[in-house]
C-alpha cells in the first residue's frame, strides 16, 4: 500500500495542473449549470446529466442509463466506426491510425489503393469542454504536435479524409480544432498525410479541397517552384504526379450563386437564373405528381440556403 501511495503522488507531482480556485469553480459551475444555460432538449440534458454522473463513481460502480445504451447500439449498428471515434476521439492523427491503415492496405486490392484526399473545414459553436478522462479543456485551437499551442478558442474543425478513387475505402485521417486554417497549416498536414498513407502502400492521386483563400494559397505551396498549375511531382514515385482538384460540388455552387447576381453567356444564348424559376413553377403547377426533388427552398434563396452545396448540386 505504501508503494502504491508513493507511486500516486509522483505521478501527481509530475502530471498534474495546478489551477486558481476561482477557475476551478468556474469549471464546476459550468458543468452543473449547463443545462439551465443552454436550451437542451430533455435527451440532451439527460446525456449531460449521465456524464457527470459517471464522474463521481468509481469505474465498477458505473450503471448506464437504457436511453444512453439504446443511443449508442444505434450508433454502432450505423457506423462502428463513428462509434469508435466517440470513444476515443483523438485530436490530430491519432495513436492508432497507423494500426487501422496497416489493416486496410493488406486487405485491399491493388487498385483500390488509389486514393485522393479532401481537406474540409466545418464550423462549430465556439466553447470549452472539460474531459473528465484527461482532466483537460477541450475547445482550444490545436494543430498537433507541430505547431505551438494556443489559447485561442477553437470556431472550426479541419477533417483530413481519405477515400479509394476506385473502391469503397473511407477513412477519417486526422480533425484538427482551427480558428480558419491557415495555408501553410494546411501545407504541413499535408506533407504529413503523404507519408503516412504511402508508408503503408496507399497511392495519393489528387488533392481535393473548396474554393477558399486559404486553400488556393495552400494550393499554390504545393506547387510553387514547379512548372505547372494543377500538379506537383510526387517524392515518393517518379512516374507518378499528384493533382490539385478544386472541390466540385462547390464550384458548382460558386456557378449558381453567380448566376444569381449575374448573366451567363453560352454559344446558344444567356443563361439566367429566372430560367430555372421558370422550369421549377412548371414541374409543379400540374396536379400530376412531377420526379423531381427540387422544392421552394432549392430556387428562392437566402443568405443560408446560398452556402448549401446540397441545393447547389441537386439543381
Amino acid at each position: 500500500m505504501e508503494k502504491e501511495l508513493t507511486l500516486i503522488k509522483k505521478k501527481i507531482a509530475n502530471e498534474s495542473a495546478e489551477v486558481q480556485p476561482d477557475f476551478a469553480a468556474a469549471i464546476q459551475s459550468c458543468m452543473t449549470q449547463v443545462s439551465v444555460d443552454h436550451e437542451l432538449t430533455p435527451y440532451q440534458q439527460l446525456f449531460w446529466q449521465e456524464q457527470l454522473k459517471l464522474l463521481s463513481v468509481k469505474k465498477k460502480g458505473e450503471r448506464y442509463h437504457p436511453d444512453i445504451i439504446r443511443l449508442c447500439l444505434s450508433i454502432y449498428s450505423k457506423s462502428p466506426a463513428a462509434y469508435e471515434e466517440f470513444q476515443k476521439p483523438v485530436i490530430g492523427f491519432g495513436d492508432n491510425i497507423e494500426t487501422k491503415l496497416e489493416n486496410l492496405s493488406s486487405s485491399l486490392p491493388n487498385e483500390e489503393k488509389y486514393i485522393f484526399i479532401t481537406f474540409d473545414e466545418m464550423q462549430i459553436n465556439k466553447g470549452l469542454i472539460y474531459d473528465g478522462t484527461s482532466g483537460k479543456l477541450v475547445g482550444f485551437v490545436n494543430y498537433g504536435d507541430t505547431f505551438a499551442s494556443d489559447d485561442t478558442m477553437a470556431t472550426h474543425v479541419l477533417g483530413v479524409y481519405i477515400k479509394s478513387i476506385c473502391g469503397s475505402l473511407s477513412q477519417m485521417l486526422a480533425f484538427f480544432p482551427t480558428a480558419t486554417a491557415k495555408s501553410y497549416h494546411l501545407t504541413t498536414v499535408f506533407w504529413d498525410s503523404l507519408f503516412l498513407v504511402e508508408r503503408f502502400g496507399f497511392k495519393l492521386m489528387c488533392v481535393c479541397a473548396d474554393g477558399a483563400a486559404n486553400n488556393r494559397k495552400f494550393f499554390s505551396n504545393l506547387i510553387d517552384g514547379f512548372d505547372t498549375d494543377y500538379k506537383l511531382p510526387n517524392p515518393f514515385s517518379q512516374d507518378r504526379f499528384i493533382y490539385l482538384w478544386p472541390d466540385p460540388p462547390h464550384l458548382i455552387k460558386t456557378a449558381r450563386n453567380s448566376m444569381l447576381k449575374n448573366t451567363l453567356k453560352s454559344p446558344t444564348g444567356q443563361i439566367l437564373w429566372k430560367h430555372m424559376e421558370v422550369i421549377y413553377k412548371d414541374l409543379w403547377s400540374s396536379d400530376l405528381h412531377q420526379p423531381s426533388k427540387l422544392k421552394h427552398s432549392h430556387i428562392y434563396l437566402n443568405s443560408r440556403s446560398k452556402m448549401s452545396v446540397k441545393y447547389a448540386a441537386q439543381v
